[in-house]
């Protein structure tokens, strides 16, 4: 309840309410262990904190949000993610990054054949309009471009992001048994040494 309270708030543009409130739903969300729950709310908040300008709160959250999306194998949740991340563009520090961020992220979406919501849609509509500007169109172009062409096991790199830990491997046991399907065909299950497809 307090979870759908933040995102009404954050929709409504009271980023003060909708901190407080996903901040709280979180804290109980992490107690319980409702991974499906707070992938998304993760999110929200890392959403919530970018408004805000607090762009490394943003970011660690986009990140939690991300490794459970992998880890769960919610291809939508790993999209939303990466679109987070690539806001927060490692505190504006990397616009190459986050130019390639949004193509992965907009394949992504594309594989799954849906779209965004509208708030999340507008945010990354300006941010690549920014970028652009800032990179120059050939230059953002080319790293968008890098960024759709990810296949789905190259795009695994992008979990380093977050400070706990590396970036994925067979050698991950929280990954055992987590089954990733990209765009190419090729499925990956972790653990069990080889891709199938």
């Amino acid at each position: 309840m307090l979870g759908n309270l933040g995102s009404v708030d954050l929709s409504a543009g009271d980023l003060d309410a909708a901190r407080s409130h996903l901040a709280e739903a979180l804290g109980i969300l992490r107690a319980l262990n409702a991974r499906d729950a707070i992938v998304y709310h993760a999110f929200n908040l890392g959403l919530a904190e970018y408004l805000g300008g607090s762009l490394g709160a943003a970011e660690a959250l986009f990140a939690e949000s991300l490794d459970l999306a992998r880890r769960m194998g919610t291809q939508r949740h790993t999209a939303y993610a990466l679109i987070g991340l690539a806001l927060a563009g490692r505190g504006g520090t990397d616009p190459g990054w986050s130019a390639r961020l949004h193509g992965a992220a907009d394949q992504a979406l594309a594989d799954l054949g849906g779209s965004i919501e509208p708030l999340e849609q507008r945010l990354a509509d300006a941010d690549r309009e920014r970028l652009r500007a800032a990179m120059g169109a050939a230059a953002f172009e080319a790293e968008y471009a890098a960024g759709r062409a990810l296949t789905s096991e190259e795009s695994l790199v992008w979990r380093s992001v977050s400070s706990r830990r590396g970036p994925i491997s067979d050698a991950d046991p929280s990954l055992r048994g987590v089954t990733w399907a990209g765009p190419t065909g090729i499925s990956r299950r972790y653990g069990a040494g080889s891709p199938t497809s």
